[in-house]
């Protein structure tokens, strides 16, 4: 009979410690994530297409869908018509003539004579 109390003992204390490591896993995951968001909080992407690259000054000068234009550094990888996807950051404003790019990779490459 003791036998049996002993290892029924063990199970609820074997399940005690599972239930302890999950919540505390659950708390890291949950800190983690709010950390991550909390630095990357004014970021979001976007797509353009490149319309002129400087050369000299090494500047790259975007259109997205919608007309705005921005400009990066970097123009030694690229070519007018690229399309580029992009992290944008915001700045902490509600205005887009702002915001900035913070990365951009390839994606493709429109014609210039393409018609729809």
């Amino acid at each position: 009979m003791e036998s049996k109390t002993i290892r029924h003992i063990n199970n609820l204390l074997n399940l005690g410690i599972i239930i302890c490591l999950l919540i505390i896993a659950t708390t890291i995951a949950v800190l983690a994530t709010t950390e991550q968001n909390e630095t990357k909080g004014n970021e979001y992407p976007d797509t353009a297409r490149i319309i002129v690259i400087n050369y000299e000054t090494d500047e790259v000068l975007v259109e997205n869908s919608i007309g705005y234009h921005y400009t990066f550094k970097g123009a030694e990888d690229y070519e007018v018509g690229y399309v580029l996807s992009l992290i944008m950051n915001d700045n902490g404003t509600a205005l887009i003539y702002d915001d900035t790019i913070v990365r951009a990779k390839y994606s493709g490459y429109v014609w210039n004579d393409f018609k729809h």
